[in-house]
């Protein structure tokens, strides 16, 4: 009896050292020789049978990227005849420098910054028209409407733009709605100039806006037409934009 146990804990022995050194064995080959396309373990098939799917996960899914849309900048004011002219000769002399250019290679970033320029002088001497503006410009609460001098004058001119048209005739219609009331026409200029000259000008501004006006409507009105010149301006006139502003036509209905 004694001797079959010493041989059971002998066997037990051989098969114990024997496993680990196979083991071993295993472990070592695998370090150095791995399987260039392993497959995963029976516990990796078997995990994602256990786990729920989650609501509304799509991994397949990508984000989307929201995209701004430029917005194209409009053209507050017509081009006066000075400034027209000045453009003009600033393209001509791009336009030169730009044929001038030896090497367009080497000079690539320069001949880009001449395109540029060029570009946005030649998008001022042709501005997209503008459409004449939906909202109404006489209401019952509001009985004024304020318009900039150079959509309706050329610089420094008594004289409607033919773009003044479908301004003027909107403003007509609106009038229609409002018979036998005065309406008063308040033209303003900037401070560049003389006074006196500025205050013949709006003068000249507001008489010829009231006889557009007069002539689509008819009888029926009343005209107050006055030219006060540099004399009510808005902002100081200090900067181009203050210029700008202060150049305008008030026509209110009394």
């Amino acid at each position: 009896m004694l001797r079959f146990l010493l041989v059971f804990i002998f066997r037990l022995l051989l098969v114990a050292v024997g496993g680990g050194l196979a083991a071993l064995a295993g472990v070592a080959i695998a370090i150095r020789s791995p399987n260039p396309t392993p497959e995963k373990p029976l516990i990796a098939h078997l995990l994602p049978s256990l786990d729920p799917p989650v609501a509304g996960s799509n991994p397949a899914a990508s984000p989307t990227l929201a995209t701004e849309t430029a917005t194209p900048v409009e053209s507050t004011s017509q081009l006066g005849e000075a400034e027209q002219e000045e453009l003009e000769a600033e393209l001509k002399q791009l336009q030169a420098q730009l044929k001038k250019l030896p090497n367009r290679r080497a000079n690539r970033q320069k001949i880009a910054q001449l395109n540029q320029q060029i570009a946005e002088i030649e998008q001022q001497l042709n501005p997209e028209p503008s459409p004449v503006a939906s909202t109404p410009f006489f209401s019952p609460e509001q009985k004024t409407a304020t318009l900039p001098s150079d959509a309706l004058f050329a610089d420094t001119s008594g004289d409607l733009r033919p773009e003044a048209g479908p301004i003027l005739d909107k403003i007509a219609s609106e009038l229609k709605n409002y018979p036998k009331t005065t309406v008063r026409i308040w033209a303003h200029t900037d401070g560049a100039g003389q006074a006196r000259n500025n205050r013949i000008l709006s003068f000249r501004q507001a008489q010829a806006i009231a006889q557009y006006l007069s002539s689509a409507l008819g009888d029926g009105y009343h005209w107050l037409v006055v030219g006060y010149g540099e004399t009510r301006p808005l902002v100081p006139n200090d900067t181009p934009v203050n210029l700008q502003r202060n150049r305008r036509i008030e026509i209110a209905i009394e």
